[in-house]
């Protein structure tokens, strides 16, 4: 019985996951002074420390200089405030040394591959949405999954790209390594119990249709 008593007393602690939302130089969250800094913590244990802090999103990196993990948690505005030094990964969810690998919290979407293009089968055009920032895209399509296509690298208030799953999209060009131009595929979990907010909001500016093949 004891192992049982256990299991519930310790339920409210268990790991949630989130989704990643990509790279940023280091040097933005650590020179931050918004959000709450934690030193010798990194990867899940950023996560669930942010999380458990009632943040929106999770910087993780390394600082060479003093050979510290820092973990900074931070808002939705403050993210939005640097959206264009975030960078996608084009491997995974691994980010160049230097930067700062980001998560938002509040979503639990998994990165699983990229796509070079996208088609669709049905008779009618297939929307997608243009939103400023991947958690935007997150939210919209956190119980289907989700294509995103990050902006060109170096622009200036770029937009992303966003589909949410469907059985009517078709993907070419598959592959593990994501360059800039390829569609990054994140999957929403089989089973939770969680529960899922949607917010489409007035920060989605228009709506592209995908192409029929």
């Amino acid at each position: 019985m004891f192992p049982i008593a256990l299991a519930f007393l310790i339920a409210p602690t268990v790991a949630r996951a989130a989704s990643f939302s990509g790279c940023m130089s280091s040097s933005i969250p650590h020179k931050s002074h918004s959000g709450l800094q934690i030193v010798n913590v990194e990867g899940t244990e950023c996560i669930d420390q942010c999380t458990a802090s009632g943040f929106e999103f999770s910087y993780s990196y390394y600082e060479e200089i003093d050979s510290i993990h820092y973990c900074h948690c931070d808002s939705a505005s403050s993210l939005s405030q640097h959206k264009d030094s975030l960078r996608p990964a084009y491997q995974g969810e691994r980010c160049y040394e230097g930067d700062a690998t980001v998560y938002h919290l509040s979503t639990d979407l998994t990165f699983t591959h990229c796509a070079h293009s996208l088609t669709s089968s049905a008779e009618h055009p297939i929307l997608g949405l243009i939103v400023d920032t991947p958690a935007q895209c997150f939210e919209h399509c956190s119980s289907s999954g989700a294509y995103l296509l990050p902006p060109p690298t170096g622009l200036k208030d770029g937009q992303y790209e966003c589909f949410c799953q469907q059985p009517d999209i078709k993907e070419e060009g598959v592959s593990s390594f994501c360059d800039s131009a390829a569609y990054r595929r994140f999957d929403a979990p089989v089973k939770s119990s969680r529960l899922v907010f949607q917010s489409a909001g007035n920060d989605i500016q228009k709506q592209k249709p995908l192409t029929s093949s």
